[in-house]
């Protein structure tokens, strides 16, 4: 019964499209399903419900990035943040702030896309919530990158959220060759692009050391 009251709510099934348009962007990397499932959330009339348009906005405007569309993209995204903003609804602003600023730099506007940046973790920080942050960054990495390019101290903000980012068992990051470095002056740690971490087994690190005055030497392992 309570089930059955349930799927006769007229939410549940805006709800359901938007959960497969979420399941598009962040597990499939499909545009296309993203935006199957947007279809079946804005075939119903209380799609327009600010509520639910919103984020139909911010989902489209992410799956519009996958599709290789950042000028619609950055339409989509634009009213997304700018119908938050104005309506005070800041759980969802960070992730929509993110897939703007992505949008903004594959336009070009890098100032632009660096103060969306900013904004999205300034946002984060006041709502005390900066998982769905890092499920951002996560969702679109190029964002997280250049925020670190900009950040020179290592143990900086942005620096811990790429080490959160890239640890985290939730978000799945592209793999591929990485630039090392071993900073044995100070307190010893491995520099990892920019992000800095000290293992808790000391020989590891001496480990890498040795790898790297080796010079052309090669060896094979696993990330973590």
């Amino acid at each position: 019964t309570v089930i059955a009251e349930f799927e006769a709510l007229p939410w549940t099934n805006i709800f359901i499209g938007l959960c497969e348009a979420e399941i598009g962007i962040r597990l499939e990397r499909s545009g296309e399903s993203a935006m199957r499932g947007l279809a079946h959330a804005c075939a119903l009339p209380e799609a327009e419900n600010v509520g639910y348009s919103q984020l139909i906005d911010m989902w489209r405007g992410a799956a519009l990035l996958l599709l290789g569309d950042p000028g619609a993209a950055a339409i989509e995204l634009t009213r997304a943040v700018e119908t938050m903003r104005r309506g005070g609804r800041r759980v969802m602003l960070p992730t929509a702030l993110v897939y703007l600023a992505e949008a903004a730099w594959q336009l070009g506007d890098e100032d632009e896309a660096d103060r969306l940046t900013r904004e999205a973790y300034s946002v984060a920080l006041t709502n005390g919530d900066l998982g769905r942050l890092l499920l951002a960054l996560a969702d679109f990495p190029g964002v997280l990158s250049r925020a670190l390019d900009l950040e020179s101290e290592p143990d900086g903000a942005w620096h811990a959220l790429g080490r959160a980012v890239i640890r985290s068992p939730s978000t799945t990051l592209p793999l591929g060759p990485a630039t090392v470095h071993v900073r044995e002056c100070g307190e010893p740690a491995l520099v990892l692009e920019g992000l800095v971490d000290r293992p808790n087994v000391g020989k590891s690190l001496e480990g890498v050391a040795f790898l790297l005055a080796r010079g052309n030497t090669r060896a094979r392992g696993s990330a973590k």
